[in-house]
């Protein structure tokens, strides 16, 4: 019961301790590798004539403009029955292959989409109930409806994870957007900063000046939007979560310190004779408690044994779902060493 309960305490530590490595480790890593957007902002429609204005403006290092227009999808329900509509937001540029900002990562099928084609974020795959191949019935926000050929699945950390938000997303060319009746105009703007890009107070002043670039070409801004620089939009969640999960590691922890404490007591309660006979025939004090002591060390290395595997199965599994929720990938599940070191020192502590 000793070893168990040791051993729940330490693979809780383990569990905390390799899910925020991975996470903090890997969710920065593929969010960067995008080059995400510095700020965006969302207007009238304007052209490459106002995007190039934009990126030579002073302290500008990178200028694109993109469309989405939020349209309605036809799913097929798993078990069959009657069609569901659904939200899906359609991004539309001029060259995928060629963006600088937010960009994606194919990962199946044909990469650019084509004309009449369309592209389907990985996350939101599960949420058409779709194949590659299969056509989508899109309606627009003026009721024409159009069929779109899924030819290709992409990765787009940039965005909020399909899963997350429970919302579709897809990515057309400038030609299916002209063939679904919209304008060749974008709606957004996505900006990089040249100078100190994780200053979000230097960010937010170049913002302004843009908008007040865009807004002087006779545009409205509807919005603006500098998210926190260089963190990923899930980030904010990682450390209130690990520390949610430390206290109950840390818990468990102390709640198998207490059992052990019990039970050596009454052990020692119930071997005051055989401890008195050792001291009579000569045994010192640290001798009788490096044998109480050695014992509980060998119940803390039994636990050891069973928290490091026991605990890093449980991290793979927490990882995945982690990683399928919010959308990024998992490079390794190699820890340092300090990973290790705790929940050793954690086991032995107990």
């Amino acid at each position: 019961l000793m070893v168990l309960s040791i051993a729940v305490g330490v693979m809780a530590l383990g569990v905390v301790s390799i899910t925020y490595v991975i996470v903090t480790r890997d969710l920065p890593a593929s969010y960067r590798a995008a080059h995400p957007a510095s700020a965006r902002l969302y207007a009238e429609p304007f052209d490459d004539a106002l995007v190039a204005a934009v990126r030579a403006m002073p302290g500008i290092g990178a200028a694109e403009g993109r469309r989405t227009v939020t349209a309605r999808v036809a799913v097929q329900p798993a078990a069959g029955g009657s069609i569901q509509w659904r939200d899906i937001d359609l991004f539309a540029a001029p060259d995928f292959a060629a963006l600088a900002i937010n960009r994606l990562t194919p990962e199946q099928g044909a990469w650019p989409p084509g004309e009449r084609d369309i592209l389907i974020e990985r996350a939101a795959m599960g949420l058409i109930g779709a194949r590659i191949g299969d056509k989508l019935l899109i309606r627009l926000p003026n009721d024409v409806e159009r069929e779109l050929t899924i030819t290709g699945v992409v990765h787009d950390i940039t965005q909020s994870s399909a899963r997350f938000v429970n919302r579709i997303y897809g990515y057309i060319s400038f030609d299916s957007l002209e063939w679904l009746g919209m304008p060749e105009t974008y709606t957004e703007l996505q900006i990089v900063v040249a100078e100190n890009p994780l200053d979000q107070a230097h960010v937010t002043a170049l913002a302004a000046q843009v908008r007040e670039r865009v807004e002087k070409s006779g545009r409205t801004v509807f919005w603006v939007q500098v998210p926190q620089p260089g963190k990923h939009p899930f980030e904010r969640f990682v450390a209130p979560m690990a520390l949610l999960l430390s206290a109950l590691g840390l818990l468990a922890l102390l709640l198998s310190g207490l059992l052990v404490v019990n039970t050596i007591s009454a052990l020692l309660a119930q071997q005051v004779r055989q401890i008195g006979v050792m001291k009579a025939i000569g045994a010192r004090t640290r001798q009788i408690a490096g044998l109480y002591l050695g014992m509980v060390l060998v119940l803390g290395l039994l636990a050891l044994g069973i928290a490091l595997p026991a605990g890093m199965t449980a991290a793979r599994a927490i990882t995945g779902v982690l990683a399928g929720l919010i959308n990024f990938d998992i490079t390794t599940f190699a820890m340092p060493l300090w990973v290790w070191g705790l929940q050793a020192g954690a086991a032995l502590l107990a």
